[in-house]
């Protein structure tokens, strides 16, 4: 999982500024942590802060973060991907929120992609109808033809007449 910590103040974290201490910025991740694997920062010559691990929870140790700097770890959980909870902040005259990801939910993506799937067929199917003018064979129903249709089919193709049009009687 994925966890990012962003300064978006116009002032910096100082390491005097975590109140309680490495207790300061507790994340409950609900399931077991087993490791931080990667700690990435932007820009990469901030200092990373340092983690520890206790159980489910993840402590963000005292650690200068400068504004403008985002601070990206990647937790290895033991157990279901699931929501992240705020357990403990205490970070001196820093406002603190949870931001949740924006964007689209990806079991609507899937949808709409099944979505636009069936809409470029039924596009295709529409478009080789129009070009095929009268043409109805393409299509899995089978359209009967018209009198005036086979009548003109009788003159200009007599074999497609005789097939498309045996309802017809010649007298």
């Amino acid at each position: 999982m994925r966890l990012e910590i962003s300064n978006t103040g116009k002032r910096d974290v100082h390491p005097d500024d975590f109140i309680l201490g490495d207790d300061s910025l507790v994340f409950d991740f609900k399931s077991n942590v087993i490791e931080v694997l990667d700690v990435i920062t932007a820009p990469p010559s901030s200092p990373k802060p340092p983690t520890d691990i206790s159980g489910s929870l993840v402590k963000i140790q005292r650690s200068p973060i400068a504004h403008g700097t985002n601070v990206f770890y990647t937790v290895l959980l033991d157990g279901p991907k699931g929501s992240v909870e705020l357990k403990s902040v205490a970070i001196r005259d820093t406002p603190v929120r949870m931001n949740r990801p924006s964007g689209p939910v990806p079991g609507f993506r899937i949808a709409g992609m099944v979505i636009a799937a069936i809409c470029t067929i039924y596009a295709i199917i529409i478009f080789v109808v129009v070009l095929s003018g009268n043409d109805w064979a393409l299509l899995p129903v089978r359209v009967k033809p018209t009198d005036q249709q086979c009548r003109i089919w009788e003159k200009t193709d007599p074999v497609r007449a005789a097939r498309e049009c045996s309802h017809i009687v010649v007298p």
